[in-house]
C-alpha cells in the first residue's frame, strides 16, 4: 500500500475502498510531497541500508530484515532461509550495466545476483579468500572492488584482478568507494581522503587523522566536499591543497549528516530533522519536515533513473520525495470546514467556494474569509452552488432556501420559490449562466431560468424533460440549453424539449456533467464519457481506455487538454487523443489519473455545478471534499521517460514456472495460466497501464488499464509469444515492451508421432471396418430373418389363440344355443342356457380385448400393464363377488415391455386368478405392485386353504406353466403356500431403462 505523507485535517472525508489517507508531515502543502513505505507495505524490515537500481529499472533495497526487489506497487523479498547464498544483512549495493546486482555483506562475502541467480564470489572469481569489503560501479560500468587489507580490484573479462595497493600502509578496509563527476575513485579512512588517479592513490591535501569527518560528497575536477565536526556550519571544499568553507550549512550539524548531489548539481542535506534542498545558484530551502524522518536518523539518499529522490531511513522506512503536482488549499488557508461543494472564479482572480454547512467563502489567493452578511445569508445557511455574475455580483443556490444574489456591496436578494413564480423548489445543486445574462437553476425539482429581465420560467417532466432530477446544465449558446438528468439528456429550446438516451448512443443514461467547446462539440459526462457532435453521438467506455469512475465535472484547460473529476481522482486526456479515437485513428486513450499521491487533498471530487472552473490566469480549480484542489497545466510535471515493462512470473494452475530465460515450457493441457508483470515507473507506479497480447492467440492488443496480471484458461498446444507494452502515468507508452516464448506441450495423443501412428492405424481400422460393415450386413441380414421369424411366431400365436380361445368358445356359444332353441319350452332350462350364452360372450370379448392390448404399441410401458392387470383382475373377480384388495405405487415409470412379454404376464396372473377362484377357495385376493431399483415386483395373494407346494400333485402342471410364462417374460416366478394360509405367487420382472 502506497501512503502519501501529506497535511489532511479534513471532516467528513470519504475515502474509497483500497486508498489511504497517509501519514501528514506538516510541509505537505509546499512544493513537494513525502510517500512511505514500511514493513506494514512489504518492506522486509523498517531500516534501509542502501538502495540501487538495475538496468531493467527494479529498485532493490537492503535492510536488516533482508534484501527487496521494488517495482512501486510490490516489495518481492530475498532471505537468507530461501537463497542461502545470502546474508542476514546486506551493507551496500551496486548495479552494473548487466542488470547484475553487487552485494557486499556483513562478514565480507560479495553475493552476486544476475539472470534470476544469486552467487557467492570465490577465489576462482579472482577476489583472495573470496572476500572484499565493498563493490562500487563506476560510471562507465566499471566494477570495483576494494579488499580488507586495502587493495583494489578491477573486474576484466569476467575476472577480478588487482588494480592498486592500498592508499597508504596501515590503510585497513577499503570501504569508502565514491566517484566524482570525471570517474575518479574516492576513499577516506580516518579523517584521511585520497583519490585514484592514473592507477594511483593521491592523498588529500589538508584532511588527516585528526579531522573527523561525516560525509564525503565527490564533486567536479578531483575535488570534493567534506562535512567536519570542527566547522559544523559549513561544507568544506578540497582546493589547492587546503580545505576551504565552500558552502554554509543551513543549520549547524555536528552530528552525521547525508550529503547527495543529483545529476543536475542539486545539494541535498538530510540529518535528524527537515530536508534541505540547495539548487544550482540557489540558496539552501527547506523541502519538508516529516515526524517519521525527524524522529529516525537517515542511512541513504539515492536519485533513480526518472529523478525522484529515495530515502533511506534507520527505523522509518523507504521515503520517495516528489514535486506536487497539484496544490491544495483548504483548512490550512483558512477554510473554515473542509466540504467544498461548488467552486467559481471570478473575472478578477477571486475564488468564491459554496462551503457544507458553512455558506459562501471567498479566497484571494492567501486566505479565505466569510461572506456572512445578515439577516438573508448568513453562515449557517446551507450554500449548495455559486456563480459568479458578470457585474461582480455572485449567485448562489441553497439547499432548500431558494435562490440569494450576492452583490458586490450591500445586502443580499432573495429569491423563494413560494413567492418566485416559475422558479423550482427544493435544493438547488446546478447553476450555468449562458452568453445572453440568462441563469439557468436546476435542483431535485426541475429546471428554471432567469431571464436577463428578471422574469423565471420551470421546465418538468411535463414539458417534456426526461427526469426532474437535473444533474448539470451548459448553455448551447443559443437561448436555450443541455440538461443532464438521471435518465438522459435533454436539449431545451425555444420551440420545446428534444431528449436522448442510451438508445440514441449515449454512453449512458446518467448525464451528470457537460462541457461545451467553442466550435460546439459537446462533451457529456457521467456513466462514461459521449462526444457529441453533428448531430453524432460517440461514446467512450473502458474498451476504449476510459477509466469508471462516475465523471462529476468536465473541464478543457487552454493546453487542449480535457479534465474531469471523479470520486477517485482527476484525469487529463489531450482532447486531441479523444478526436483521434471518435474518428478511429486510434484504438484507445490514455488518460493521466491525479490523486492523493500527486497532491490532490482528497480523492472525491464534488458534484454540484459547477464543480470545476478556469480561471482567467488558466488555472483550474476543482472542488473536492477536503478543500480546492489547483492545477496550473503549464508547470505540471511531466515524466517523458517510457517504463521499462518486466514479465515477472507465469503461473499455470497454481504452479510456478521461472521467466528469466525468457521461454517457458507449459505442461500440457492446462486449466488456467496467469501472467504477471509490471512497469518500473516510480514516479507514480499506481498510474502505470498496460497492453497485453497473445500472439498465436490473439490478433490485437487487450487493454488492461492498472491490471498487473492477466489470465487465460484452456491453451491449446503449441507457440505463444506473450506481449506486454506499458505506459507510466502520463501516458508515455513503451511501445516495444516486454515479450515471453510461451510453448505449450501436448500431450502424446497430441504430438505428430502420435498422429502418424494414428493413420496408420485409421487405415488398418478402415480395412478392418470393411469387413466388419460386410459381416455386419450378413448379420443384419440374418436379423432380419429372425424378426420376420419372429412376427410369423407372433402370427401364429395370434392365430392359435383365436382358433383356441374365441373359436371354442363362438363353437360352445353356438351349441349353446342350439340346446336353448330346443328346451325353449323349458323355461328354467332356457335360462340357464342363456345365462352360460351371456358368460361366454362377456368371456369372449375378454379374451379378444387382452389379444388387441396385447399387440397394441402404445402399451409397450410397465404403467400400461400394470393398469391393464389390475382392470383385469378387478373384472375377473366381480364376477365371482369376491374381497379384492389392490396396492400399486402413486407413479411407475415408463419402462418399456415388448408385448410378448405383457402378453406371458397376463396368462401368468390368469393362472394364478384361476388358482385362487376354482381351486383355493379364496374369498379374498390382493394385486400388489412393486418397483425395485432394476425390477417390477408383481405379487398375486389369496387367503384359499393353500398347500403343500412339495405335494403339490395335481397342481404341478398349473405351477410349472407359471414359471414357464415368467421366464418367455424374461422374469422369475416363485410360489410360496402353507395348508390354511393361502398361496403368494410372486413374479420379478426385470425392467430396461426408460
Amino acid at each position: 500500500m502506497l501512503l502519501a505523507v501529506e497535511l489532511s485535517t479534513a471532516e467528513d472525508i470519504a475515502v474509497p475502498a483500497g486508498e489511504s489517507v497517509g501519514k501528514t508531515p506538516a510541509s505537505a502543502s509546499g512544493e513537494y510531497l513525502f510517500h512511505q513505505w514500511t514493513s506494514d507495505d512489504g518492506l522486509p524490515q523498517n531500516s534501509v541500508v542502501d538502495i540501487a537500481q538495475t538496468t531493467d529499472g527494479h529498485l532493490w533495497l537492503s535492510t536488516f530484515g533482508g534484501l527487496a526487489r521494488f517495482d512501486g506497487v510490490e516489495f518481492e523479498p530475498f532471505d537468507s532461509i530461501r537463497n542461502p547464498e545470502l546474508s542476514r544483512f546486506h551493507l551496500s549495493l551496486s548495479a552494473d550495466r548487466e542488470n547484475g546486482l553487487w552485494m557486499s555483506q556483513a562478514e565480507e562475502v560479495v553475493v552476486l545476483y544476475s539472470h534470476g541467480r544469486f552467487r557467492r564470489l570465490t577465489s576462482q572469481d579472482g577476489l583472495p579468500g573470496g572476500q572484499g569489503s565493498r563493490v562500487a560501479v563506476g560510471p562507465d560500468g566499471t566494477v570495483w572492488a576494494g579488499l580488507p587489507d586495502g587493495r583494489l580490484f578491477r573486474r576484466e573479462a569476467g575476472r577480478f584482478v588487482e588494480f592498486a595497493g592500498p592508499p597508504r600502509a596501515g590503510w585497513g578496509s577499503l570501504w569508502q568507494l565514491s566517484f566524482d563527476t570525471e570517474g575518479r575513485i574516492w576513499t577516506e579512512q580516518g579523517g584521511q581522503y585520497a583519490f585514484l588517479e592514473n592507477g594511483r592513490w593521491n592523498p588529500v591535501p589538508g584532511t588527516g587523522s585528526g579531522l573527523t569527518t561525516s560525509a564525503m560528497m565527490p564533486m567536479d575536477a578531483g575535488e570534493l566536499l567534506i562535512q567536519s565536526a570542527s566547522q559544523p556550519d559549513w561544507l568544506l571544499r578540497s582546493h589547492s591543497g587546503r580545505l576551504v568553507p565552500e558552502v554554509r550549512l543551513p543549520v549547524p550539524s555536528p552530528q552525521s549528516l547525508s550529503l547527495f548531489r543529483q545529476r543536475d548539481g542539486t545539494l541535498w542535506a538530510l540529518n535528524l530533522g527537515p530536508l534541505w534542498r540547495r539548487a544550482v545558484g540557489e540558496d539552501w530551502k527547506q523541502v519538508g519536515e516529516s515526524t517519521a524522518l525527524a524522529s529516525n536518523s537517515h542511512r541513504r539518499l539515492f536519485e533513480d533513473r526518472e529523478g525522484s529522490l529515495w530515502i533511506g531511513t534507520d527505523g522509518a522506512g523507504l521515503f520517495r520525495l516528489r514535486r506536487r503536482a497539484i496544490r491544495a488549499v483548504g483548512t490550512a488557508e483558512g477554510l473554515t470546514r473542509p466540504v467544498v461543494l461548488s467552486v467559481a472564479v471570478r473575472t478578477d482572480g477571486e475564488v468564491v467556494t459554496a462551503v457544507h454547512g458553512r455558506g459562501v467563502q471567498r479566497f484571494d489567493g492567501t486566505r479565505f474569509r466569510q461572506d456572512s452578511r445578515p439577516p438573508a445569508f448568513d453562515a449557517n445557511q446551507l450554500a449548495w452552488s455559486v456563480w459568479p455574475r458578470s457585474d461582480g455580483g455572485i449567485w448562489v443556490g441553497t439547499y432548500g432556501l431558494g435562490l440569494f444574489h450576492l452583490p458586490v456591496s450591500g445586502a443580499p436578494e432573495t429569491f423563494l420559490p413560494s413567492a418566485t413564480p416559475g422558479l423550482i423548489g427544493g435544493p438547488i445543486a446546478v447553476l450555468s449562466g449562458d452568453v445572453g445574462g440568462g441563469l439557468w437553476i436546476g435542483g431535485d425539482e426541475g429546471l428554471s431560468r432567469r431571464d436577463p429581465d428578471g422574469s423565471f420560467r420551470r421546465w418538468g417532466q411535463a414539458e417534456g424533460l426526461l427526469d426532474v432530477e437535473i444533474g448539470a446544465v451548459v448553455g448551447d449558446g443559443l437561448g436555450g440549453a443541455w440538461v443532464g438528468t438521471e435518465k438522459g439528456l435533454n436539449h431545451v429550446t425555444a420551440t420545446g424539449v428534444r431528449t436522448y438516451r442510451r438508445t440514441d448512443g449515449l454512453a449512458h443514461d446518467i448525464v451528470r456533467s457537460l462541457f461545451l467547446e467553442a466550435n460546439g462539440t459537446l462533451w457529456i459526462g457521467g456513466g462514461g464519457l459521449t462526444r457529441f457532435r453533428n448531430g453524432k453521438f460517440r461514446p467512450i467506455g473502458g474498451n476504449d481506455g476510459l477509466p469508471a469512475p462516475t465523471i462529476k465535472s468536465l473541464l478543457a484547460d487552454d493546453l487542449g487538454y480535457l479534465w474531469w473529476g471523479t470520486a477517485r481522482g482527476l484525469y487529463r486526456c489531450p482532447l486531441s487523443e479523444l478526436e483521434d479515437l471518435c474518428e478511429g485513428r486510434r484504438g484507445s486513450i490514455s488518460p493521466t489519473r491525479f490523486h492523493r499521491a500527486d497532491g490532490m487533498p482528497s480523492n472525491e471530487c464534488s458534484g454540484a455545478q459547477p464543480a470545476s472552473w478556469k480561471g482567467p490566469d488558466g488555472r483550474l480549480w476543482f472542488a473536492t471534499l477536503n478543500g480546492l484542489a489547483v492545477v496550473d497545466p503549464g508547470r505540471l510535471p511531466r515524466n517523458p521517460m517510457p517504463p521499462p515493462v518486466v514479465i515477472r512470473s507465469v503461473e499455470v494452475d497454481g504452479r510456478s514456472f521461472a521467466v528469466e530465460s525468457g521461454r517457458v515450457e507449459i505442461p500440457p493441457g492446462p486449466l488456467v495460466t496467469e501472467f504477471r508483470y509490471t512497469a518500473l515507473s516510480f514516479v507514480a507506479p499506481e498510474g502505470n497501464r498496460f497492453r497485453c497480447q497473445l500472439e498465436g492467440l490473439e490478433d490485437a492488443d487487450r487493454e488492461m488499464g492498472t491490471a498487473r496480471a492477466v489470465a487465460y484458461t484452456r491453451l491449446a498446444p503449441g507457440e505463444y509469444t506473450l506481449k506486454v507494452t506499458a505506459a507510466n502515468s502520463d501516458g508515455v507508452w513503451n511501445t516495444t515492451g516486454a515479450r515471453l516464448s510461451v510453448v505449450v506441450l501436448p500431450f502424446l495423443w497430441q504430438t505428430l508421432p502420435f498422429r502418424v501412428a494414428a493413420v496408420v492405424l485409421s487405415v488398418g481400422t478402415l480395412a478392418g471396418m470393411v469387413r466388419w460393415l460386410s459381416q455386419r450386413r450378413l448379420l443384419l441380414k440374418v436379423a432380419r430373418l429372425e424378426r420376420d421369424h419372429a412376427v410369423n411366431r407372433e402370427r401364429a400365436r395370434i392365430a392359435r389363440n383365436m382358433h383356441d380361445d374365441v373359436g371354442a368358445s363362438l363353437t360352445q356359444i353356438g351349441l349353446l344355443s342350439e340346446l336353448a332353441r330346443r328346451q325353449i319350452s323349458d323355461r328354467a332350462a332356457t335360462e340357464s342356457r342363456l345365462h352360460e350364452l351371456g358368460e361366454l360372450s362377456r368371456e369372449v370379448v375378454r379374451n379378444l380385448d387382452a389379444m388387441v392390448w396385447t399387440v397394441d404399441p402404445e402399451h409397450d410401458t410397465l404403467a400400461s400393464l400394470v393398469e391393464y392387470l389390475a382392470g383385469f383382475a378387478q373384472d375377473y373377480v366381480r364376477s365371482a363377488r369376491l374381497s379384492f384388495r389392490l396396492d400399486l405405487p402413486p407413479r411407475l415409470p415408463e419402462s418399456p415391455i415388448p408385448a410378448a412379454a405383457r402378453h406371458h404376464v397376463l396368462l401368468l396372473l390368469k393362472e394364478a386368478m384361476n388358482n385362487a377362484l376354482k381351486h383355493a377357495r379364496a374369498t379374498e385376493v390382493t394385486l400388489r405392485a412393486e418397483v425395485l431399483d432394476s425390477s417390477m415386483r408383481l405379487e398375486i395373494r389369496d387367503n384359499g386353504q393353500g398347500f403343500d407346494t412339495a405335494l403339490a400333485g395335481r397342481f404341478n402342471d398349473g405351477l410349472e406353466n407359471m414359471r414357464e410364462r415368467a421366464r418367455l417374460a424374461g422374469g422369475e416366478c416363485v410360489i410360496r403356500s402353507t395348508p390354511g394360509s393361502g398361496t403368494l405367487v410372486s413374479l420379478d420382472l426385470p425392467l430396461s431403462p426408460t
